[in-house]
């Protein structure tokens, strides 16, 4: 008898643990196939090679001279060199968990069998510091005016540049210096208006807006403020595909907040791949911001509006004729 309730127990015990097993391998199997499918999407939107499955993202160089810093006691040199901003950091960590792929999903690698697995390499974002120059930056034509490590990261298969041109020389190459044979120009160009530098105003100029002009949108000039009141900032997010197979995404704002604005909506990238499709587009936006100080803040999406964006999507209305934005 006891032999018999034995047998019974270790029969419901293996039919158990068979059912467990059969329930584990299949969510294994769904999870995976679900994650092949959304691997591919990433890699088509942003243009990663099977055999080179990183994503480069390069933040604003920032340099800070020699007894530019402050601390809680007194400072005899200080730190000087190369620095980031918090926000753009924060902000490129939280796009690299949208895009990379999981700790759980590389486990499964290790396990799964080599015909299910096959060889392409994990997505994986690798966050950088812009290269920069100890001299200010001289106008120049092309990439290797500007040294080797602008070509060395230029010429890697997907990179997103954060940062405007001000602070991230990758980000000036690529929009104002193209190389001649790399077959994508920016339509977007950071510019300073102003007769002299402290009275300039920055702001971002959209390169045939309408047929054959330009127009350049400006950030408030706060010199001319008598009291804290709304400031407008500007900021792109822009795709570009090059001849050679490159793509190369620009987030940049003419403040911190902004930048951060346009990172924030990269990494809603599915929106973007419904919208545009994998072709190149750019987009620019506005940003109300209470006061200057916002510029160094989180950006808050009920305080952005879009203003134009290439291509033309079907039955959109041709954007107006207006004056320039100040």
């Amino acid at each position: 008898m006891a032999a018999g309730a034995s047998g019974f127990l270790g029969a419901v015990a293996s039919d158990l643990l068979a059912d467990v097993l059969f329930t584990v391998a299949l969510a294994t199997a769904a999870i995976w196939l679900t994650h092949r499918a959304r691997r591919r999407r990433v890699r088509r939107f942003f243009g990663v090679q099977p055999s080179a499955g990183s994503i480069s993202v390069y933040l604003s160089s920032i340099v800070v001279r020699k007894r530019g810093t402050a601390g809680i006691g007194p400072i005899v040199e200080g730190f000087h060199g190369p620095a980031i901003t918090e926000l753009e950091y924060r902000y490129a960590l939280g796009f690299a968990a949208t895009v990379e792929t999981k700790p759980f999903i590389r486990l499964l690698r290790a396990v799964l069998p080599d015909e299910l697995v096959g060889s392409v390499e994990p997505t994986v974002c690798e966050i950088r510091l812009s290269p920069h120059l100890p001299e200010p930056l001289h106008p120049a034509g092309q990439h290797g005016d500007h040294g080797p490590d602008v070509d060395e990261a230029l010429g890697k298969g997907c990179v997103v540049l954060v940062g405007s041109p001000v602070y991230n020389l990758l980000t000036h190459v690529a929009m104002d210096h193209p190389a001649a044979d790399d077959g994508a120009s920016s339509r977007f160009r950071f510019v300073r208006v102003g007769s002299t530098p402290e009275s300039a105003r920055r702001g971002i100029q959209v390169l045939d807006m309408y047929p054959g002009e330009n127009e350049t949108f400006l950030r408030t000039d706060i010199f001319g403020l008598d009291q804290p009141s709304p400031v407008s900032e500007y900021f792109v997010l822009e795709k570009l595909i090059t001849m050679h197979g490159r793509t190369v995404f620009i987030c940049a704002g003419t403040s911190s907040s902004g930048t951060a604005a346009a990172l924030d909506r990269l990494t809603d990238w599915r929106k973007l791949e419904a919208r545009f499709g994998r072709g190149g587009f750019g987009v620019i936006f506005e940003q109300r911001l209470a006061g200057p100080d916002g510029r160094e803040t989180e950006p808050r999406t009920e305080r952005i509006r879009e203003l134009f964006s290439y291509p033309t999507e079907p039955g959109a209305v041709r954007a107006r004729q207006r004056r320039t934005r100040g």
